[in-house]
């Protein structure tokens, strides 16, 4: 990925959200959000793991059926 942007949207399954994280993380700006969709519920927890331990903060979830996403904030720098 190149640049950072302040909104990063990424529907695909959770295998390739977690291949991913790290480019998704560094796309996001500072103070940025990230949405992630196209998660099955049963992998929600890998995919909340990968995330929060690239420092990204948890902002919310939706549900629907079996599908789930996520949305993180990118925390600006102090």
């Amino acid at each position: 990925f190149s640049g950072e942007y302040r909104l990063v949207l990424a529907n695909i399954i959770a295998r390739i959200l977690i291949e991913l994280a790290p480019g998704l993380v560094a796309a996001t700006a500072p103070g940025g959000a990230l949405i992630l969709s196209g998660v099955i519920e049963s992998k929600e927890p890998a995919v909340r793991r990968t995330f929060d331990a690239l420092g990204m903060v948890f902002d919310r979830r939706t549900q629907m059926e079996d599908w789930v996403a996520l949305v993180y904030r990118r925390p600006v720098a102090a």
